[in-house]
């Protein structure tokens, strides 16, 4: 029987067999690899290590059985988790970490850093403002407080943050650090702590001022802001608004008049070019005036002018 076998045999019963995958010669022995170590060649002095993306691994091909953590396993592959990705190990797949985390482990999951607007406590982010829609902390640490808020918030005393509404209902936008009001809705103005409307016969101008209506559209008695541009509603007589009532028109030309019960504008009589009310004052070329009213020239008349027969 044999006593010693050739580099790469192992003696077993008084034989030499050549070493089989999973193992390794030393001094005429087969030895098995050790942890975290294969070989998938017979005969061989010396084991390989296995990936360092496994946490073990098949002793005779090298393929992973279980995952080191940070790597997700899918068919013997143990692949690196991506961005905002984490897996334990084993045969964990990569798992999607918290939404609330803008940054996280890839072994554990936990947050490593947060979204703005938020702090790091217990691997985890939470609001620095106790109510959320906070905009910027002071820092990430578990210390850190709000000190800006979202649009349409403000930052209260308590370093906490409301919404403009709980300024004033018709608030619609405010500083985000301090209690005030930014703007107000429609035809309302800010004092900075409440929405108030312009006085009569006035009409907002900036966020926080207002002019009379006259002074924003000519003419115009009554103005109102809507939408962002200004409208006039009424106009002083003998004015009348135009179409996109955007300005004050005089209610006299050659064809209409003013009408000074009703405020609206109304068309000539036939022939009058120049007439207030139910009384024209001038007539055209081919009538007459005659007790404030255009006629067709009279039969009996030899010469006429604009304002009734001369003769």
């Amino acid at each position: 029987y044999c006593v010693n076998c050739v580099t790469g045999y192992g003696l077993a019963a008084g034989k030499c067999a050549i070493c089989p995958m999973g193992t390794y010669y030393l001094r005429s022995v087969c030895q098995s690899c050790g942890e975290m170590e294969y070989q998938d060649v017979e005969g061989q002095t010396t084991c390989k290590l296995c990936d360092s993306s496994c946490a073990s691994c098949n002793a005779t091909n090298g393929k992973c059985l279980i995952c080191a953590a940070g790597y997700g396993f899918d068919s013997g592959e143990c692949t690196l988790c991506g961005d905002l990705t984490y897996s334990e190990g084993g045969v964990m797949q990569c798992q999607q970490c918290s939404t609330e985390c803008k940054k996280c482990d890839r072994k554990s999951g936990g947050c490593t850093s947060c979204e703005v607007g938020n702090k790091r406590v217990n691997n985890s982010c939470v609001p620095c403002a106790p109510s959320g829609y906070c905009d910027l902390c002071t820092d990430e640490t578990s210390d850190g407080i709000c000190v800006s808020c979202e649009d349409g918030f403000y930052l209260n005393e308590s370093a906490d943050c409301q919404r403009c509404g709980d300024i004033h209902k018709d608030c619609l936008t405010c500083s985000k650090t301090i209690k005030m009001c930014l703007s107000c809705a429609a035809n309302m103005i800010s004092t900075g702590t409440s929405c108030v409307a312009c006085e009569a016969g006035m009409v907002k101008v900036t966020e926080t001022t207002c002019d009379y209506s006259y002074n924003v559209i000519p003419k115009c008695q009554i103005a109102d802001y809507v939408n962002n541009q200004h409208i006039c509603t009424a106009c002083f007589a003998p004015y009348v608004t135009s179409s996109d009532l955007k300005a004050c028109n005089l209610g006299y030309t050659t064809t209409t008049y003013f009408n000074t019960d009703d405020h609206q504008l109304h068309t000539n009589m036939v022939g009058c070019i120049d007439q207030i009310d139910t009384t024209c004052y001038l007539c055209d070329t081919t009538t007459m005036l005659l007790n404030g009213v255009c006629n067709e020239m009279h039969e009996k008349c030899e010469t006429y002018s604009q304002h009734g027969c001369d003769k």
